[in-house]
């Protein structure tokens, strides 16, 4: 996770929103994917599933030859993109400058967070005023 306005010394005291019992940050989340009709669906529901809801899910896709944007179009309120470019960070880069959010996640379409992973990772942000991005440990499920 990471602030979009970089240099600023102090964050809004308002980007936790109470929705319906629901907290929302004041966060997009990009997903960058090409032919990733196999891991997909997991990753997108794996946002979706989050205790703390973000603003925006941002699919960024680079020509899929495959399912890939027939997967991301079953999500309500998900928003699709067509890659200008290529590479990934052309990918997140477009899905940044798309958002309006304040902070950011970025997440690989063959990945997929725990169900705490945004709120874990703004409580660590808000813990600490000048931090500018949030790291999160990675795991390898065994086989």
């Amino acid at each position: 996770v990471r602030s979009k306005i970089h240099g600023h010394s102090q964050r809004r005291s308002n980007f936790i929103m109470k929705s319906g019992g629901t907290l929302v940050y004041d966060i997009d989340v990009v997903i960058a994917t090409k032919n990733s009709e196999k891991y997909l669906d997991r990753c997108i529901r794996s946002v979706y599933d989050q205790t703390s809801k973000p603003s925006r899910v941002i699919v960024v896709d680079q020509a899929s030859s495959d399912a890939t944007r027939d997967i991301a179009r079953g999500f309500a309120g998900l928003e699709l993109l067509e890659q200008r470019g290529i590479g990934l960070p052309n990918a997140w880069n477009q899905g940044i400058e798309s958002g309006d959010s304040e902070f950011v996640a970025l997440i690989d379409s063959d990945d997929y967070w725990s169900p705490n992973f945004l709120t874990e990772s703004m409580d660590a942000l808000s813990r600490n005023g000048q931090a500018e991005y949030a790291v999160a440990k990675v795991s390898f499920p065994e086989k």
